[in-house]
Formats: structure tokens, sequence, C-alpha cells
């Protein structure tokens, strides 16, 4: 007869629903020499032979991805689930309110985890299918986003993965402290609580002009990021291409995109070019930003520039 019972599957994996305490309660369940491994030919996919390699370099980097309490786990259907006499349990799950912890982009992923239990009820191996580009895509900027704002180590060990390519640029000298700068700087404007480090990346006597608005030193520029962020859900920036004004010039055109979602449940994709003059300081700062939104837009004003 098979080695569990429905009710004791349905009890270990509905453990991953109860976060945070339910991830070490599952984990119990799994054998310390577990084979796991997630299919494909992707960045994501791999084998690892043990728990706690699989824990250390799978497991706990997600968690770091995700807004507290973490990712959520649930049954998907619990008429689905099959075993069979080997001790082999299908189970699918789906994510539930997980969201990433800066990028706010949520997570909405189902799997469907092939399990082998021996005779003591441990898992001994894992095979989860699951739909690695939608991971690849969340996963990887919100990665990216925390190692630009220092919340990660760039070292190599969270998801030994690339981040998306950074803009165009053209053959001709430009600072890379202004490059370095510009990914910061839209990361930290897809950032919903980040209005002090945000009104900090402008000089003092700063001025931003967005259509008819214009804020001027960094508490003018403070709140009006804050009143652009008030019927905001989340946003993100995608930055296409930068346009230096000449050889090692300090100021410079930018293009790209914005998608963005808000609080009434509408959303909008508009195109975006400013105009960025770099101060170079103690580090780098902008004295104006000018930004110049699509005329699609014009008729939504609450677009998060």
């Amino acid at each position: 007869m098979p080695y569990l019972t429905n009710a004791e599957i349905l009890s270990i994996f509905g453990e991953l629903s109860k976060v945070p305490r339910g991830y070490e309660s599952f984990f119990n369940h799994v054998d310390e020499k577990v084979h796991w491994e997630i299919t494909g030919q992707t960045a994501l996919s791999g084998v690892w032979r043990s728990k706690a390699e699989f824990l250390d370099k799978v497991w706990l980097p997600i968690i770091k991805l995700i807004a507290d309490p973490g990712p959520i786990f649930e049954i998907a259907c619990p008429d689905s689930i099959t075993r069979n006499e080997e001790g082999w349990v299908n189970v699918q799950l789906k994510t539930r309110d997980t969201r990433t912890k800066l990028g706010n982009r949520l997570y909405s992923q189902h799997y469907s985890w092939h399990c082998k239990f021996n005779s003591t009820k441990k898992i001994v191996q894992v095979r989860c299918f699951f739909d690695t580009s939608l991971a690849e895509t969340v996963l990887l900027d919100e990665k990216y986003r925390q190692q630009a704002l220092a919340i990660l180590p760039n070292d190599g060990k969270y998801l030994a993965i690339a981040p998306e390519m950074g803009p165009d640029y053209p053959s001709i000298p430009f600072d890379p402290a202004y490059k370095r700068f510009l990914n910061e700087f839209y990361l930290l404007m897809d950032s919903p609580n980040e209005h002090k480090k945000y009104s900090q990346c402008f000089t003092p006597d700063a001025t931003v002009i967005m259509g008819e608005r214009e804020a001027r030193g960094r508490e003018g520029i403070y709140a009006l990021r804050k009143a652009l962020w008030n019927p905001t859900k989340h946003c993100t920036h995608r930055l296409k291409k930068v346009f230096p004004y000449g050889p090692n010039s300090n100021v410079a055109m930018v293009h790209g995109t914005l998608d963005c979602v808000f609080k009434d449940g509408s959303g909008k994709t508009v195109d975006w070019a400013a105009r960025c003059h770099f101060v170079m300081l103690d580090r780098v700062y902008l004295s104006r930003y000018q930004i110049y939104i699509a005329s699609d837009a014009a008729g939504k004003p609450k677009s998060n520039l």
C-alpha cells in the first residue's frame, strides 16, 4: 500500500501555507540527502543533492526576494493528488498573496512537485515543474533591485544568474558613475517607500519638472514624489537608451517605458524621456531633471514619473 495517506499528504504540504514557521515544519519531512531537481534548461534549473544545499542555494535566496511574511504556497487542487505503491506523490501547488519585496510585483506561480517518500515518510527525491520564464522575469528583476540598493550582496551566491541587460549607450565616453547612478535612480523610483532616498539623489537646490508641475529643492521633490505615489499601487521603469550630449558630457537624455498599476485597478504603459543634469560632488547627484511623457498618456496624469 502507499507510504502515505491523502490526509498525511495534505498535512505535510499544507505546512507551506503557514508562513513563516510552516517552512521548517515542511522541511522536517525532507531527508538530509534529498535529490532535488528543478527541470528545464533555464538559469533556475539545476540539481541539488542535499537538503542543506537546496536550502542554501535556492530556497533561502528566494525567500529574501519576497515581501513579508514570505511566499505562501497552497495546494491548488486537493483532489488532484496522486500517489503509488512505490512512494511517489504528485502535488499541485500555487502561490497566494506573494509579492516581491521592493518591486511589489505579484508572483502568481503554479507548480507540480513529484516527490518520492521512503518508508520512514521522508522525501528523498523531488522533481519540480513550474513556469521558469515567469520566475526569471519576476525574481531576477527583484534580485537586481536589491543588489542595486545594496540589500543583497552581489557575490554570486544568491540565484547565480545574470540580471537583465542595462540600457543602450552610444560609443562615446560617458562617466561610469553616471551609468551606475541611473540604474540605482530608477530602481529607487519604483520603490514605493523610498521617498527620502529618492529626494537625496538631487542637489539641495535641484529642480524637477514634469509637464506643468515643478518642484524645487529636496523638500519640494519629496512632496511631488509622494503625491505621485498616492494613487499608484506599483510601477516599473525600464530604461532603454541613454544619449549623452557629447563626449564626457554631464547632461544626457534618457528614454524608457513605464508600466503602472493604480489603486483603482487601472493600468497604463507609457513611453517617456527625461533630460538629466548630473553633478559630481561627494557622489553623483541630479541638479535638474525634466520629464517628457508621450502624448497618448496625457489623459492619465497619474503616471508615476
